[in-house]
């Protein structure tokens, strides 16, 4: 048996385990906790539109001039079953204070039904370099038999950032990008 494993070893170091391939990760925690510095500190100082409703989150995101969206922490906004938030331009942020000092996070709940629409947000094709960052997304989980409902469903986009955001309540994936922007995959 030791010479089995012995034998083992000296396989393993001549398949192929190289020096590691070296990705040019950020410095500390990437994505939400401890350290975490990618946070919206100050929405309004940081050139942020402030919403806290559907309507004003809509509006925000059909103006084109608004080009970072922040949603006021403690926010509570319900999407219903006939509707998805859609994004469908460029160069957008919607943020919100996950993880700011204790602050409550907005909320985005997606309301369930056989018949409405199978996402809470939707990208598509147009929406490029977009970041959603610092939110809960919550799925209608406990009311889903047989539904596959998603968070987030992104059509091929390019610089797609979703960060610091908890998803949970979900029959589908939480997100859901489809296939890739590129030339090999038109």
């Amino acid at each position: 048996m030791k010479h089995l494993l012995t034998i083992l070893l000296v396989i393993i170091a001549f398949c192929g385990f190289t020096q590691p391939t070296v990705f040019n990760l950020p410095e500390g925690p990437y994505g939400g906790g401890l350290g975490y510095d990618e946070i919206v500190e100050n929405p309004v100082s940081e050139g942020f539109h402030v919403v806290d409703t559907l309507p004003e989150l809509i509006a925000a995101i059909a103006n084109t001039s608004i080009n970072k969206i922040y949603i006021e922490d403690g926010s509570n906004i319900t999407v219903p079953d006939n509707q998805s938030i859609t994004i469908n331009r460029s160069n957008l942020v919607i943020a919100g204070g996950r993880g700011n000092k204790g602050s409550l996070a907005a909320i985005l709940t997606k309301e369930f039904s056989s018949s409405g629409t199978q996402e809470l947000i939707r990208i598509t094709a147009l929406g490029n370099n977009v970041r959603i960052t610092g939110l809960d997304l919550v799925g209608p989980y406990n009311l889903v038999e047989n539904h596959e409902i998603r968070g987030v469903y992104a059509e091929p986009v390019t610089n797609l950032e979703i960060d610091n955001c908890y998803f949970y309540g979900w029959s589908g994936a939480g997100i859901d990008i489809q296939g890739n922007n590129s030339s090999d995959n038109p």
